[in-house]
């Protein structure tokens, strides 16, 4: 099974290769209000949205969480916990709808950020665009 054939972030990977990676990863399922990660946990995977919805919730001074972003389907989530040191998760994710991921063991990411440094390129861009979303929110 090639689960990134179709993903145009690992376009850059030859078919055999993605077959490889995808047999390091596996399918989760989540039904609605499930919670995939917490802030602060360790990073496990990365995740990508193969069906569903999702909140991005992250904790205000007060403690009360705050709905920062939504994802749909084929966006990646849990990446920037593996940019920060120490890595933790910044942000808790909530199924909105019954969902399913790929998920990426965090060794099987690293390896292919080192390998392809194009999709590094990619990923990183992504996390930049979120901290610039992030910090919008923040000073609201």
């Amino acid at each position: 099974m090639n689960y990134f054939k179709d993903l145009e972030l690992f376009s850059c990977i030859p078919e055999m290769e993605q077959r490889n990676l995808s047999d390091f990863c596996q399918l989760q399922n989540i039904s609605k209000g499930d919670v995939l990660f917490q802030e602060w946990d360790d990073p496990q995977a990365m995740y990508i949205i193969v069906s569903g919805e999702i909140g991005v919730y992250k904790k205000n001074n007060e403690w009360v969480f705050g709905q920062i972003a939504n994802l749909w389907v084929w966006d990646m989530v849990g990446e920037m916990a593996f940019f920060w040191e120490p890595p933790k998760r910044n942000a808790s994710v909530i199924a909105l709808d019954d969902s399913s991921f790929i998920v990426m063991l965090d060794f099987s990411m690293q390896e292919l950020l080192e390998k392809y440094p194009q999709i590094h390129k990619q990923v990183r861009s992504v996390i930049e665009q979120r901290i610039e979303e992030n910090n919008k929110i923040d000073k609201k």
